[in-house]
């Protein structure tokens, strides 16, 4: 991993690293490991990354074109007829070695060249960068928005429960003459509308967490629990919030300032 990879993965894993929630079963799915399944799954992050580390590639070839270049030659001259008679001189043997340093004073085209691969290796880490933060930002969204409508399935289920009670009270009163026809008519009609919008609702919620699930890159029908509920979600007394939640919002905010630019 190169080290502009590596800085941005570890700005964004730093906020999102933590303990997992208590009480966590395999199929429940916290906004922390959405964002971080998110990131490890992603293909879009992972080509930007292999792009990033062909224009570090490209800069260091550049590099190559400003650098000194450096020679070097060596040579031996000997005499290996044999091994010399007693008392003769040994013969001469010479080794000669030569280093050559060669740099030009101002090579333009190179100092071009070195300038746009660098330029073009900034652009693609931002590109990385960029990617990397949309990506946090979307998961985040789309996870408040299958929180948001889970709770008004379960604000509707409960609105029907309320509805059904005084139904069944009114069809009683209505035996007994204590009710009229259009009161009674009226609360079946009401009940009807709910029962068809809590239909309508189940489906938006299945529809959110599926968009939430593509967005992660991963199979939007495979089953899931979200983790964190909006009914008990305290803003302005966190240490109110039991886990799950304190958890929710821990990451939701570690995750706002991965997505900030620097």
């Amino acid at each position: 991993m190169t080290r502009l990879t590596a800085a941005i993965a570890a700005a964004v894993m730093i906020g999102l690293a933590g303990p997992a929630c208590h009480g966590q079963t395999p199929g429940d799915l916290s906004l922390r490991v959405a964002v971080e399944r998110a990131l490890a799954g992603s293909a879009q992050l992972r080509a930007a990354g292999a792009a990033v580390r062909v224009a570090e590639e490209r800069t260091r070839e550049a590099h190559g074109g400003v650098f000194p270049q450096v020679s070097a030659e060596t040579s031996y001259v000997g005499s290996f007829a044999g091994p010399p008679p007693t008392g003769a001189a040994v013969p001469d043997h010479a080794v000669a070695a030569s280093l050559r340093v060669d740099q030009a004073v101002v090579d333009v085209p190179a100092f071009r060249a070195l300038d746009a691969a660098e330029r073009q290796q900034r652009l693609r880490g931002e590109e990385l960068r960029g990617a990397a933060h949309a990506l946090v930002d979307e998961v985040r969204q789309r996870y408040f928005d299958a929180l948001l409508a889970r709770e008004e399935e379960r604000l509707t289920a409960q609105s029907i429960a309320r509805l059904q009670q005084t139904l069944s009270d009114t069809q009683a009163r209505h035996r007994e003459g204590f009710a009229t026809d259009d009161e009674l008519l009226r609360l079946q009609v009401q009940f009807a509308n709910l029962e068809a919008e809590l239909q309508r609702l189940r489906t938006d919620f299945a529809v959110a967490r599926g968009a939430l699930l593509v967005a992660m890159g991963e199979d939007p029908l495979q089953p899931v629990s979200l983790q964190g509920d909006l009914r008990t979600l305290r803003l302005a007394a966190e240490e109110r919030n039991g886990p799950a939640n304190a958890d929710l919002l821990d990451a939701a905010g570690a995750a706002r300032l991965a997505a900030a630019d620097e």
